[in-house]
């Protein structure tokens, strides 16, 4: 029976802070952000291990929502406060992988990441599975692992102007 009760008022406390978000991060609400204001702006949030931006502006509350939902499932779960504007990027802030054109929906593809200087690493040739995907990553620098933020990812195709290790 207590289950019935705690279930319902979870659910109702998760959905109101990504149900919320759509409105928070909207201009003219009651609520001012001093790093930004309003539209176009980098939609940003916050988790329990780092701040997330968009690497592009955004033009409304819709791409601003539509951006958070391109972020993977588990930092969207360590969300841990309402998304917010800001003017400026912040220069230590992550992104979401695959922002910027669709990520493959499997192997075989191209395996990428990011770094903490926002450039993009990507295989010269697709993997064929995860352990093959691990196994370039390892191949990378180690200098060039030491900024690698996220988690790698897929991308089919290769994106133009991504490097190679």
């Amino acid at each position: 029976m207590r289950i019935r009760t705690v279930l319902p008022v979870a659910l109702l406390a998760v959905s109101g802070l990504l149900a919320g978000a759509g409105t928070t991060f909207a201009a003219g609400t009651d609520e001012e952000f001093p790093e930004g204001g309003g539209y176009p702006a980098y939609q940003c949030f916050k988790t329990d291990r780092a701040e997330y931006c968009s690497d592009t502006n955004v033009e409304n509350d819709a791409a601003g929502a539509a951006w958070i939902g391109t972020c993977p499932i588990d930092v969207q779960k360590g969300l841990t406060d309402k998304p917010y504007l800001r003017d400026l990027r912040p220069e230590g802030a992550l992104s979401c992988s695959g922002e910027d054109t669709p990520e493959s929906s499997g192997y075989p593809a191209f395996q990428c990441f990011k770094t903490a200087d926002r450039v993009e690493y990507c295989s010269d040739k697709k993997v064929k599975n995860h352990d093959a995907g691990a196994a370039w990553i390892a191949t990378c620098p180690s200098n060039v692992l030491k900024g690698l933020t996220g988690k790698p990812y897929l991308r089919d195709p290769r994106p133009k102007g991504a490097s190679s290790c």
